[in-house]
């Protein structure tokens, strides 16, 4: 069954579901900001963690370890976040940039 609508009304679902398109865009990125937060706590608790460590074998243990399992945590998430920003909005050097 076909059913013609005004071109108002048209509209309106057009209005509707762009909302709709932008709001779940929107909860993605505050997703990333909240992973990000994290993300970045624990880095900086692995990061003390390892400079309060006073026998520097411990603390090398700790860097290899905790440091950089925390480090790759965080780099994942914001390597998939430099997919979805623009190019032209994203304000900092890629990852990918840095290794040419």
């Amino acid at each position: 069954m076909i059913v013609f609508i005004g071109i108002k009304e048209a509209v309106r679902i057009h209005f509707l579901l762009f909302t709709l398109c932008i709001i779940r865009e929107l909860e993605s990125f505050k997703d990333f900001y909240s992973d990000i937060t994290q993300k970045t706590d624990d880095l900086g608790k692995a990061l003390n963690r390892i400079l309060n460590e006073q026998d520097m074998e411990k603390a090398s243990h700790l860097c290899v370890s905790t440091g950089d399992r925390a480090l790759e945590e965080l780099r994942k998430i914001v390597d998939e976040l430099e997919t979805l920003v623009p190019v032209d909005s994203w304000p900092l050097t890629k990852y990918q940039e840095l290794l040419l």
